[in-house]
């Protein structure tokens, strides 16, 4: 894992998606709107769950679709969490342009 500083937070840090979903101060603010709308969106007991993870567990449960197979029911969250991730990514994209 690459160790660099963070143009977005000024630490250095690992290169790791945990710091810029979770972690990074520079993109605390997008971060914060961008859980508040998960929260809004997601089905009640998948915000209810990621309140009980760490950073790390929240980046895990969130890449991995769920760590479940697809259900049609949870829809609703898969996309809520995929806004999540898109909406910080592209925060950090924008301080690399």
């Amino acid at each position: 894992m690459e160790i660099y500083r963070c143009i977005s937070c000024d630490k250095i840090v690992k290169s790791t998606v945990n710091h810029m979903l979770f972690e990074c101060e520079g993109l605390a603010n997008i971060r914060n709107e961008a859980c508040e709308v998960l929260k809004t969106k997601a089905l009640p007991g998948t915000v209810h769950s990621l309140k009980d993870m760490t950073n790390h567990e929240k980046t895990k449960f969130m890449l991995s679709g769920m760590q479940t197979k697809y259900i049609r029911e949870f829809e609703v969250s898969y996309n809520a969490i995929l806004s999540f991730i898109v909406t910080v990514y592209n925060a950090k994209v924008q301080l690399l342009s």
